[in-house]
Formats: structure tokens, sequence, C-alpha cells
């Protein structure tokens, strides 16, 4: 019979572990939500919001350059306002941010 009884206990106990882990859980649920808004604030913060390409212009042989449509920051080029250039040399490429 005590056999009987100690697996009924440890059914009793894995139950309540699983219950009580189950509750744990669902009262977590709501802390999440902020958490997750945070998260994705966060991902556009870093990553920024997505902009149009701009093609690179070859200026020479081994010249290229992303030219910025604007020189101050606006809503249409999303503070794209600088002019990259990219020199293509045999042992690499430079890049000049200006």
């Amino acid at each position: 019979m005590s056999e009987k009884n100690s697996g009924l206990e440890q059914r009793r106990s894995f139950l309540r572990t699983v219950t009580s882990a189950a509750a744990v859980g669902v009262l977590s649920l709501p802390t999440l939500v902020p958490l997750q808004a945070f998260a994705k604030e966060m991902e556009m913060v870093v990553k920024g919001p997505p902009v149009p390409d701009i093609p690179a212009k070859k200026l020479g042989a081994h010249t290229y350059a992303v030219i910025s449509p604007d020189g101050f920051p606006n809503a249409k080029n999303q503070g794209m306002m600088s002019n990259v250039t990219f020199v293509i040399t045999k042992d690499g490429v430079v890049i000049i941010d200006s």
C-alpha cells in the first residue's frame, strides 16, 4: 500500500509543480505586453525606419558616389543628408562619408 501512496504523492507533487508554473506564467502575461511594446520601440530606435535606396552614381573608372537629394534632414529624406563616396583600389575600398 505504501508504494501506491508513494506513486500518488509523486503525481500530486508533479501536478502541484505544473500548476504553480502555469499560474506564474499566466500571472506574468500582463507584464509581457509592455515589455514587448518596449522591445519593438527599441528596435525602431536601433534599427530605424526603412528608407529608400539611393543608387550609387559612377563618377570615374574606380569612383562611385551616393549623393543625397537634400542638404538638410526632412521627413522625405528621413535624415539622409550626407554624400558617400567609394574609391576602389587594388587593396580594397576606401569609403568617404561627408
